[in-house]
């Protein structure tokens, strides 16, 4: 049996792993929905661009810790002490 804290930190890399892999297919998706010419000619990569990816991923890696941290909050403070 793993403890609580073992199986909450198997679940906080298993979102951290999923955004990653979600990011990348948002990436493929959308140069696939774009086709090979991309929008008015343009590359389907011009229009996202690595930086924006970036920054999503980041954002969304800070959500899950700020979420993660609430949550931990949340049940402290709701659990008999």
């Amino acid at each position: 049996m793993s403890s609580k804290s073992d199986l909450s930190a198997r679940w906080f890399f298993a979102a951290l792993i999923a955004s990653v892999i979600a990011v990348f297919l948002m990436r493929e998706m959308i140069s696939a929905i774009a086709g090979p010419y991309g929008y008015y000619g343009c590359s389907p990569y011009a229009l996202i661009s690595w930086e924006q990816i970036g920054m999503g991923a980041a954002f969304a890696v800070l959500g899950i810790i700020v979420t993660w941290f609430l949550w931990k909050g949340i049940l402290y403070m709701i659990s008999p002490r």
